[in-house]
């Protein structure tokens, strides 16, 4: 996580993160603990960063309707049901959305699903949330300093 906040910073991105309570408001919400590799993704941005995933709904204050949608999203296309304690944390434009599973790992692995693609299951899009973090600077057209 480390490595994306310097990115953000390079960029001079304005960062607007969670705070510490609203962390623990959201875990308390839950009943368990975050991962810490998003729990430091809140701390640093948690509540917007400039044009990073402009677009798509991933702020503290879209997280529990994102929750919602999700799940009627599912419904909506006769989808299994999220797999317990998962946690939805982007959405994009309300037919796709990612996902990690509470108390995996503290960087947990990404799983996604997309209803304009017929899968029978869940996609494991990465091994790492950093890595879905990662892939989005390079989605939202954020400048990556000495990368070839």
């Amino acid at each position: 996580m480390k490595e994306i906040i310097e990115i953000f910073k390079y960029n001079n991105l304005t960062l607007n993160p969670c705070s510490r309570e609203d962390v623990l408001s959201l875990e308390s919400g839950l009943g368990a603990k975050l991962p810490q590799s998003y729990i430091e993704f809140l701390e640093a941005a948690g509540r917007g960063a400039s044009k990073y995933m402009l677009g798509s709904m991933w702020t503290f204050s879209d997280l529990e309707i994102i929750q919602k949608e999700a799940i009627d999203l599912l419904d909506q296309n006769g989808f299994r049901a999220l797999p317990p304690k998962a946690f939805v944390f982007w959405m994009h434009q309300g037919y796709q959305f990612a996902f990690f599973v509470i108390g995996e790992e503290d960087n947990p692995p990404v799983y996604y699903y997309n209803e304009t693609e017929r899968n029978i299951d869940f996609i494991r899009t990465y091994e790492k949330l950093t890595d879905f973090f990662y892939d989005e600077l390079i989605n939202s057209k954020i400048d990556i300093p000495n990368r070839k």
